[in-house]
């Protein structure tokens, strides 16, 4: 297996800047995911490592071996695309076969004829028999084997693609949103056996999606990409407890979270929302506040609470979202059980966060917790509470 160093790569088309300096190092067996919007250079990330593009400026390692002269057939790379890209006229064991076939054979060997009457020619193919069969025994495919893709379900199709990238047994794995065009129920099937086949690999997985439930319950480590920058790499509990910006709080997390504005009026006083509270040392001007909607819960109590009218109500079964808006315009959800007494559309309620939920950023949107070491990830967040001292000074930091 294989590590991944990328230093300053840069990817240009004409005057547009798709990939803006991305450093990042992906350890030996280590299953990262590439996780952003679509436009955001994701897949032009993947297909640089792969070789299928060139980057602009930069410097590409796959181990210690320097990519940039390396064509796509010489890296010990295999790469799962969102199309899975079989070819409809072979069955599953000949599209499996195919990476075997044309780096084990030569040109006179996989000639259909003559091929097999050249020395050595039989034994190859016996060796490679026996490994798609064990692959396919792995991947549960072994009774497609003589199936075409067209006979497929869409998930059957997904598992004959990703045996076609195994069976080379390369270094590295890169899969370019390959669960996308699978139902629900499939993707969640799928994401689990994905997870199981990279614990028994132990081999490196660079994973391109832009469904962060994806991203959380697979990887080991997330790389947030947000136009042609990463803005954050963590594991998937830190990213989503310790954003360091305020766009990856937004973009994580479903769902999104509360995004409240506030402003410092003097060192020790902000408003947020027409309450007053104490404000973190060191934060200046205007500013935000971030409350997960499973910390921000309605109240009974009117003193040291956010008051909002309900303009929406959404049933998930196990709890129900109600979004509302404060001061008027600023819009809010928050979660509550289903054995809750559940306001309707039009109600005035009462907004209170949970103790040790909020994140506060700068102007530039900066985590201010952890702006002495951005981009550190484990520094935990601030807590926000309410007091029932006052009116004016509602909230207790």
């Amino acid at each position: 297996m294989a590590s991944i160093t990328m230093e300053n790569i840069g990817k240009s088309f004409g005057q547009t800047d798709v990939l803006k300096g991305i450093n990042l190092n992906v350890h030996d067996g280590e299953f990262i995911s590439l996780l952003g919007s679509s436009g955001c250079g994701k897949s032009t990330l993947l297909r640089i490592i792969s070789g299928l593009e060139r980057q602009s400026s930069g410097r590409l390692l796959i181990g210690d071996k320097d990519m940039d002269n390396v064509f796509p057939k010489n890296r010990s790379v295999s790469m799962v695309f969102q199309s899975y890209a079989l070819y409809p006229h072979l069955t599953v064991f000949e599209n499996m076969a195919v990476p075997l076939v044309m780096r084990k054979l030569t040109r006179l060997q996989r000639l259909p004829l003559v091929g097999r009457f050249i020395g050595g020619t039989s034994s190859v193919r016996q060796e490679m028999r026996d490994r798609i069969h064990h692959l396919a025994e792995t991947l549960d495919i072994h009774t497609l084997l003589n199936r075409k893709p067209a006979q497929l379900s869409g998930g059957q199709r997904q598992r004959v693609a990703l045996g076609r990238a195994m069976v080379r047994e390369p270094e590295v794995f890169l899969m370019d949103e390959p669960l996308s065009n699978l139902d629900t129920k499939m993707r969640a099937h799928m994401r689990t056996e994905l997870a199981e086949i990279h614990r028994n690999l132990g081999a490196t997985f660079v994973y391109v999606t832009h469904d962060q439930e994806e991203a959380m319950t697979m990887s080991d480590r997330v790389a947030l990409m947000i136009d042609g920058q990463i803005l954050q790499v963590a594991t998937p509990r830190e990213i989503y407890r310790s954003p360091v910006h305020r766009k990856v709080a937004e973009f994580i997390g479903s769902p999104r979270i509360n995004i409240l504005p506030g402003i410092v009026t003097n060192p020790e006083i902000m408003e947020v929302c027409g309450i007053k509270c104490p404000a973190p040392k060191g934060l200046h001007g205007k500013c935000f506040i971030g409350i997960r909607p499973s910390r921000l819960i309605p109240s009974e109590q009117a003193s040291g609470t956010w008051k909002a009218r309900v303009t929406n109500v959404e049933d998930l079964g196990s709890s129900f979202l109600i979004h509302s808006t404060l001061a008027g315009e600023v819009r809010t959800i928050s979660r509550m059980d289903s054995r809750s007494v559940i306001p309707q559309v039009g109600d005035k309620i009462y907004l209170k966060p949970q103790p040790d939920c909020a994140m506060f950023f700068d102007s530039e949107g900066w985590n201010h917790n952890l702006s002495s070491e951005r981009p550190a990830q484990d520094i935990p967040v601030s807590a926000l509470t309410f007091s029932e001292e006052s009116h004016e000074s509602a909230i207790a930091i």
